[in-house]
């Protein structure tokens, strides 16, 4: 047995939910006899689009519903939040890349000045390139990691798209 007490309605609820149905009995009876009367044909066909149109705008809003309003929005920001991790994995990419092409510019014309100038064997360039490459490493370490860092991040962020692109098929 419950324990909750039910609670007694007051007049007023009593009388308003008896004006909703005597308002519900007065659309009933208008209806039926709008359907032998030619005159309110174009009115009946306005109410049938009327609730139709209301319908299928409450559907938009169900939760229920794969394309209500929250999801579309949640399904955009997904979208959005990995395209903004591209962006900037790719800013770093560009920064990172142009740093060593300027590097290894300046590695190479100095090479080639090594080689041309005959006081340096073949070894000796090599070795001096080799020391460039762990300098430019060393050097732009925190450009690497950081390049690195956004990479995950933007895998991370198209991995939790296609998820939610998953689970949204699963659910229809």
């Amino acid at each position: 047995m419950s324990t909750e007490k039910r609670s007694r309605r007051t007049e007023a609820e009593i009388l308003a939910d008896l004006q909703s149905q005597l308002e519900s009995a007065k659309l009933r009876a208008a209806q039926e006899s709008a359907k032998d009367n030619p005159v309110l044909e174009s009115v009946m066909e306005a109410l049938k689009s009327a609730t139709s149109d209301i319908t299928k705008a409450r559907k938009k809003f169900a939760p229920s519903n794969v394309s209500n309003f929250d999801r579309r929005i949640q399904s955009h920001q997904i979208w959005i939040d990995e395209i903004r991790a591209d962006e900037l994995m790719c800013n770093a990419e560009l920064e990172l890349e142009l740093i060593r092409k300027d590097f290894y510019q300046d590695t190479l014309t100095e090479a080639a000045n090594m080689l041309s100038s005959e006081d340096y064997s073949d070894s000796d360039v090599q070795a001096y390139i080799d020391s460039r490459e762990v300098l430019f490493v060393e050097e732009n370490s925190y450009m690497i990691d950081a390049v690195n860092t956004l990479s995950a991040n933007y895998d991370a962020a198209h991995e939790a798209r296609r998820e939610f692109i998953d689970n949204k098929k699963n659910n229809k």
